[in-house]
């Protein structure tokens, strides 16, 4: 077995300190000593009060154990933290949740265009999807629709989709289930009675939205769709501010939200289109971006499908 500190060689530093001479830091060594049965011990070497020097010994044993519990600790910790990440995302029971993004492996994005305000550059508009061969979704208020329906007519003309954007541009979170009801009815059926299609897509004026407003869009045969890149276009922003601020939140999935009549929209549209396209990505209509069914939508607006093959 192994004796004193003193006398073991190769437990300690062959240089061994004068009594009374103390050591800012001394390395600890192992030592493995046989009797009849081999016994590792960890040896730690220090001083007592007076200066002297002594060891500690830890049996095999309790290092095991203290190295078990670690790796268990490891392995815990390993199949905990993906699971409590998951739970930060997934929707609390009851809870409902609009789409922002879709989450997919496909370098796919949409743009939302809100109509709501003027008709005055949809032309405009119409004239550069259509140089730059794009499709995309207009969200329409029934107002609008209403006041503007030769641009209705040929925003769908053209190609394009045509969602819902409630009736009136109220604050959806405030209204009771029936008014909630009535504004995206009566806008659904201004937009049919135009286009001759009853609309799947709603988008919230404004992005207010309740689980209740998801529901009664749901039940009424619509997928409420958000967005997850905001041109800002409405603040008055620089056409390459605008884009530079959507490409910075873009990715596999992402809505983009634009408005017609906004200061400087039309003057960015070109110039997005090209960024997007030069990072890598196909524009399609919401519609094709989507999940239209087995699908479930996290607490961050993530659009998951629920078939994982």
């Amino acid at each position: 077995m192994c004796g004193s500190a003193a006398r073991c060689s190769r437990c300690i530093p062959r240089e061994f300190p004068k009594p009374g001479h103390r050591m800012k830091a001394l390395p600890n060594s192992f030592c493995l000593t046989m009797s009849e049965k081999p016994v590792i011990f960890l040896c730690t070497l220090s001083y007592d009060n007076d200066g002297v020097f002594f060891m500690k010994r830890i049996s095999a044993k309790l290092a095991m154990i203290v190295c078990s519990t670690l790796v268990i600790a490891a392995v815990v910790l390993s199949v905990l933290v993906p699971l409590i990440m998951k739970a930060a995302t997934v929707a609390a029971p009851g809870k409902l949740y609009p789409i922002y993004r879709v989450d997919t492996a496909e370098k796919k994005v949409a743009l939302g265009i809100n109509c709501a305000w003027e008709d005055t550059d949809t032309d405009a508009f119409l004239k550069i999807l259509k140089k730059k061969n794009v499709r995309a979704t207009f969200f329409v208020v029934g107002e609008f629709a209403a006041r503007c329906e030769n641009a209705v007519v040929r925003i769908h003309a053209a190609g394009h989709e045509i969602g819902n954007h409630s009736d009136t541009h109220p604050d959806m979170a405030k209204l009771s289930a029936d008014a909630m009801k009535k504004e995206i009815e009566s806008a659904g059926r201004k937009i049919e009675k135009i286009t001759g299609e009853k609309p799947t897509l709603f988008r919230a004026p404004s992005g207010s939205y309740t689980s209740e407003l998801v529901k009664t869009a749901q039940d009424l045969g619509y997928h409420c769709v958000q967005w997850d890149a905001d041109t800002v276009d409405w603040k008055g922003l620089s056409a390459s501010d605008m884009t530079d601020r959507v490409m910075k939140n873009l990715q596999n999935g992402s809505i983009v939200l634009l408005h017609l009549g906004a200061a400087h929209t039309l003057e960015a549209l070109p110039q997005l289109i090209d960024r997007i396209r030069e990072a890598g990505y196909e524009i399609v209509p919401v519609s094709e971006l989507i999940y239209t069914e087995n699908y479930y939508v996290d607490r961050q607006g993530v659009q998951h499908s629920r078939i994982t093959d």
